[in-house]
Order: structure tokens, then C-alpha cells, then sequence
């Protein structure tokens, strides 16, 4: 059958079979690609950041505004003992009031040590609005006055830690 064939015709199969292998070629080249999260590992991190990873201890918990749990406050870890120019440590949170703080990792705590918590609570907004004023009028942000102080010991996570707001 394929004798019949004319020379075109060859040509045109030729040209097929070039072409997935071409695409096999891709696929086999260039892989799966994984979970499309990459490697996130603590090793993975500590070499991209050049060294050690900061120890941190698990601190998360439920903040309650008037005795609901609300979205959208977010909670400072202020450490008057961190070395000027370190990170302020802040995670927001989310619709059944749930916070976790991260360092290294996500909802992987704070680093060792004593910590006065702050807050504010953003209004919700849509994607490109200001963000709008503190709905606490800054009520709680100072460190020196907060109420909410915890220590943070290596070792022990602190995963019900319960903050009672006031509007």
C-alpha cells in the first residue's frame, strides 16, 4: 500500500512522525515539573538564605473582637529586645478569627523570647482600595501599654493562645 503512495504523500507522513517525536521529545525534556510548589524544605531554606535557619517556636491562637472571632485583625509580635532593624513579626487573621505567626515557614512560630502583643483591625476591602483607617483607633498599639504579653520558650509552642478585643 505504501508503494502507492506518491511523493508527497511520503513526504507529509515524514513530516508527522518528526513532529511527535518532537513533542515526545519536549515532554521527556522538560519533565513533569513536580508539585509546583518547589522544594521547601528547612535545608532547602537555610541554603538560600545563606546559613542557619532561625529557631522558632509555634505561636498561634483565635482573636475574639467584642466575643466574635474577626477577620482581618492583624497581630503584631513586638520584642523590645530584638537588635535594631530586626523583623517585626505580624500575621492577619483569618474568617473564623485564627492567627499563627510565621518565621521561616509558614504558621512556624516566633523566635525565643518576650513579646508584647499589638492589633489593628483593617476594614475589608477590594483588591486596589486603600486599605482605610485602624477600626481600633489605635487603641491597641502601643507595645508599652498591651495587655496581651507572651513568652516564647524553645520547645514549647503556645497553640491556644485566646485574645479578647474590644471595638
Amino acid at each position: 500500500m505504501i508503494e502507492n503512495w506518491t511523493f508527497l504523500e511520503r513526504i507529509i507522513v515524514a513530516l508527522h512522525r518528526c513532529t511527535l517525536i518532537a513533542i515526545l521529545a519536549v515532554v521527556f525534556l522538560c519533565g513533569c515539573g513536580g508539585d509546583g510548589k518547589g522544594d521547601l524544605s528547612k535545608e532547602r531554606l537555610a541554603s538560600m538564605a545563606g546559613g542557619k535557619l532561625v529557631e522558632a517556636t509555634p505561636v498561634s491562637g483565635v482573636v475574639l473582637v467584642d466575643g466574635s472571632p474577626t477577620e482581618h485583625v492583624y497581630v503584631y509580635a513586638n520584642n523590645e529586645a530584638a537588635a535594631e532593624g530586626s523583623i517585626l513579626r505580624y500575621c492577619r487573621t483569618n474568617k473564623e478569627g485564627k492567627f499563627c505567626f510565621a518565621t521561616n515557614l509558614e504558621c512556624d512560630g516566633l523566635e525565643p523570647g518576650d513579646y508584647a502583643l499589638t492589633f489593628k483591625l483593617m476594614p475589608k476591602v477590594e483588591k486596589g482600595e486603600d486599605i482605610g483607617p485602624d477600626l481600633f483607633k489605635g487603641k491597641y498599639k502601643s507595645p508599652k501599654k498591651s495587655e496581651y504579653n507572651i513568652k516564647v520558650e524553645a520547645g514549647k509552642p503556645q497553640t491556644e493562645v485566646k485574645i479578647e478585643l474590644k471595638k
